[in-house]
């Protein structure tokens, strides 16, 4: 008989404290984020900075956005592959994805949701906005971590 083994991926809280450089919770977080990406590949990361009311405003913004009428969604158009919408694929029909161009930025936000809502929809760019700014935050301390863990040295 073959043994079952349960593997969790692993999970790093990233707060004010461990994320400020050069202290020693910098290090046992950048410890932990290599030893992670070097196990599993990738990590769980939770960030203080995003309150479940942040996280909830996301759900409620993919929820009305995925909820629009396909002819709509299809509107979502961009140069780079699979990145505007993506969807209604006979092989698997209950797939459905969207890229954001410039996500990061009020004015991508506001060119995107002008497309999907003419009318605009100022909740959705607010949400979305808040969070692709922390996620962007929290992209540029893991990057940060893992160039100086393997002596690269601080490139941003």
């Amino acid at each position: 008989m073959g043994s079952h083994t349960v593997h969790k991926l692993p999970i790093i809280k990233f707060t004010d404290k461990n994320s400020k450089h050069g202290t020693e919770s910098w290090s046992k977080a950048c410890n932990e984020v290599i030893l992670a990406l070097e196990e599993y590949g990738c990590f769980v990361a939770l960030y203080d900075k995003i309150t479940q009311e942040i996280h909830n405003g996301v759900f409620e913004a993919m929820q009305e956005l995925f909820d629009l009428p396909t002819h709509i969604k299809v509107q979502n158009k961009s140069t780079k592959p699979l990145y505007g919408y993506v969807g209604q694929i006979p092989l698997i029909p209950l797939y459905e994805s969207m890229g954001i161009d410039n996500a990061n930025t009020l004015q991508g936000l506001h060119n995107f949701t002008k497309v999907m809502w003419p009318n605009g929809n100022e909740g959705f760019s607010e949400n979305i906005h808040l969070y692709t700014k922390l996620a962007a935050e929290l992209e540029k301390i893991v990057v940060q971590m893992v160039f100086e863990s393997y002596g690269v040295g601080k490139i941003l």
